[in-house]
């Protein structure tokens, strides 16, 4: 037997139309979801361009924060910068870059 989440998860990612306008609902049980559900969605403006990136760390990272080396590169560092400037955009409450510099001289 099939968990209905699971396929219901699957079906809305892989087998709809793209929509618009799109809304998203985290939940681990039917009650969860259908709770959320009935409090109502904010719904959120797709980008009419959507971006794609690739995040690949080799065989795993190797060891804590190896990337802070690559920051004194400028092209790293600006891609970096863009992803920071982007995800405070669409609401992310961190920095990607005061993760690199944190404890760190650069």
């Amino acid at each position: 037997m099939s968990d209905p989440l699971y396929d219901l998860s699957y079906t809305l990612a892989n087998k709809r139309s793209r929509l618009t306008w799109r809304a998203a609902i985290v939940a681990s049980s039917a009650k969860e979801l259908e709770d959320t559900l009935s409090k109502g969605q904010q719904a959120t403006r797709a980008a009419t361009e959507p971006g794609l990136g690739f995040v690949f760390t080799g065989q795993g990272a190797q060891w804590a924060q190896m990337g802070r080396g690559l920051m004194h590169y400028p092209p790293y560092r600006q891609s970096l910068e863009s992803a920071d400037v982007y995800l405070r955009k669409i609401g992310c409450e961190w920095s990607v870059i005061g993760e690199f510099i944190s404890n760190s001289q650069y």
